[in-house]
């Protein structure tokens, strides 16, 4: 029985396969959006019957999740005001001698400036004969004593945050005070107060809210300490209306509290959630109309209804009438595959838009492009170097021919020291020629090799001009400045030297005879900036940008490959430096490397 329902099953997928075979792409893209489409249509379909009242449920949810929010941040704000008090009033207390008020004066405002919220600080000695203060009316202090909570803490307590206070002290503007007993043991130093600007609890109570939630603190009397949806400059009177709602029952049981309210001020219902605040006695509250409330959560049901009506049209429209457009690209890019294929090197594909097809497309038109490129530099690298190859092999032939007539005719072979000089640097031209073709080949696979270590950058220049000044014929005036103290890199001397032999031959090359070749190394904080100058005929503006390309030549009627300018990048590169030119045509260039110092 199973052996059968196996090869059923082997059966069905076969018919299956086959009649897949039959139908067209566009047919098949249709028939898998349809098998997506439909399940998810149903499923959505079920799950918006009962959005809304998941949606309702959800909102209740975030109201006291808001209202716990808001109880931690206001907590965990006061509780690190309770801490910087305690760290700065124990920086005080254990001064010996003790501080004088103008001292403790400078330690209280200097804390100031950490916290916009801090209005003013105050310190109190334990016999009420010292009162430091940061605020300016002077006059007031005394009325720091007579405060409840002062009592609360010479009889034990700790930590204390006090009501709403209104007070002379600080022009009749609504504030509240945290304070903290600073004790050695069961001895009390002094009383350390932070007097807290509430219309700026804008700052710590910044919470991802929307614009229909409410949150805000009551203190334990009940009044309004701080609200998102009310104006600050409310009346106190306003600050101490008392209603029915949760946050009142919350301060009376101690325990947090969910359920609706007529709002007098709203004149609506309320849902409210209220949680208390630990260690302090206090409330926190967030609050939506019930309207509101119901009303999200229709609209979404309604949205998203709406939304999967359409999508579903929208997306079977498309398959329809677009599937051709879609199918495309596709076609397009296996026709371009196989026309480079057949070496139409320069075939590219035209997609446009911002989709994966696009990005594809994008990357098969960079990919035609590199094997173009490739295939070019290949040409023309061998037609430069068969070309160069061609001179020094001619020449040394030439030689070799000339001593072999010699020996076949019986003469003495005498006075060669001059064709040997010629094979010599024939030979060493074409050993240059070698190795740039095998540093290019290290540098674009990614592994040329550096022997690291502290360099003399002075001497490496002078070790580089010094065969110019022994073997140039044309008498060229060579100038070195600041190359008398050591200037210490980190780097390969013997590819540095490559470097600047590169950089000084190119000078030569393209100077005339008896210029001048200026070499200056200037010290810089960080970086030595070495240039190498010359007066010879410059390099066009158009050209600027292509010198340090592998194979560009400015003038292809001098010899070279058009390589040493490329490696020379790539080594000071490779060191962390940085080489680049300047130029005017007709007046001369100058090359700049420059590279980080080792100090």
């Amino acid at each position: 029985m199973f052996l059968k329902e196996i090869f059923s099953l082997k059966n069905y997928n076969n018919k299956l396969d086959y009649y897949l075979s039959q139908m067209g792409i566009r047919t098949r893209l249709f028939l898998l959006v349809s098998l997506v489409l439909v399940p998810l249509f149903i499923f959505h379909l079920i799950t918006i019957c009962n959005h809304f009242e998941i949606a309702r449920e959800n909102e209740l949810n975030s109201i006291e999740r808001l209202a716990w929010e808001t109880n931690a941040v206001f907590f965990s704000y006061v509780q690190n005001l309770w801490n910087r008090e305690l760290t700065l009033g124990e920086a005080i207390s254990i001064q010996n001698p003790p501080l004088s008020s103008d001292k403790i004066k400078k330690y209280l405002q200097k804390e100031l400036y950490h916290d916009p919220t801090v209005l003013a600080f105050h310190w109190i000695n334990p016999n009420k004969s010292m009162i430091v203060t940061t605020v300016k009316e002077q006059r007031y202090i005394q009325n720091l004593l007579t405060r409840k909570y002062i009592q609360s803490i010479q009889q034990g307590q700790d930590k204390v945050i006090s009501d709403l206070i209104v007070d002379d002290m600080y022009n009749n503007n609504p504030v509240i005070e945290v304070a903290t007993a600073i004790r050695c043991g069961e001895k009390l130093f002094g009383i350390l107060i932070a007097t807290i600007n509430i219309n700026k609890l804008d700052l710590v109570l910044s919470l991802n809210n929307n614009n229909v939630n409410t949150i805000g603190i009551k203190d334990s009397k009940g009044q309004l300490i701080y609200c998102n949806g009310i104006s600050p400059n409310i009346t106190l009177d306003q600050r101490k209306r008392i209603n029915n709602s949760p946050s009142e029952i919350a301060l009376k049981r101690h325990m947090s509290v969910n359920g609706n309210f007529y709002s007098d001020l709203d004149k609506t219902y309320i849902m409210e959630s209220a949680v208390p605040i630990q260690d302090t006695g206090w409330v926190a509250f967030a609050s939506a109309p019930i309207h509101e409330i119901y009303s999200t959560a229709r609209y979404k049901t309604v949205r998203d209804l709406t939304t999967l009506l359409f999508s579903t049209t929208l997306c079977l429209l498309l398959v329809v009438l677009f599937g051709n457009k879609i199918l495309q690209p596709i076609t397009s890019l296996e026709k371009a595959a196989k026309d480079i294929s057949h070496g139409k090197l320069d075939t590219r594909v035209m997609i446009s838009g911002k989709d994966e097809l696009a990005v594809a497309g994008e990357a098969f038109n960079k990919m035609a492009e590199r094997i173009q490129e490739m295939e070019e530099n290949r040409n023309r690298f061998l037609k430069i170097v068969a070309h160069e190859l061609r001179n020094p092999m001619a020449g040394i032939k030439g030689i070799i021919a000339l001593i072999q007539k010699q020996i076949t005719n019986g003469k003495p072979i005498s006075n060669m020291t001059p064709m040997l000089e010629v094979a010599d640097r024939e030979i060493n031209r074409l050993n240059q020629l070698l190795s740039e073709v095998l540093d290019t080949y290290s540098i674009t696979g990614g592994h040329l090799p550096l022997n690291l270590a502290p360099v003399n950058l002075v001497k490496v220049i002078r070790l580089s001009v010094k065969p110019f000044l022994l073997s140039d014929k044309q008498k060229h005036e060579f100038v070195l400045k600041n190359v008398d103290n050591p200037v210490w890199v980190i780097g390969d001397a013997n590819r540095l030297e490559n470097v600047f032999r590169n950089l000084i031959s190119n000078a030569i090359k393209y100077s005339p005879k008896g210029g001048k070749i200026e070499v200056i190394l200037k010290v810089e904080e960080k970086n030595v900036v070495v240039s190498i100058s010359d007066q010879g005929i410059g390099i066009p503006k158009d050209k600027l940008n292509n010198i340090f390309d592998a194979f560009y030549r400015v003038n292809n009627h001098l010899e070279g490959i058009g390589l040493g300018l490329f490696i020379s990048k790539s080594i000071v590169q490779r060191h962390m430096g940085r080489l680049w030119v300047e130029s005017e045509e007709g007046k001369g260039s100058t090359f700049y490397v420059e590279l980080p110092l080792y100090r």
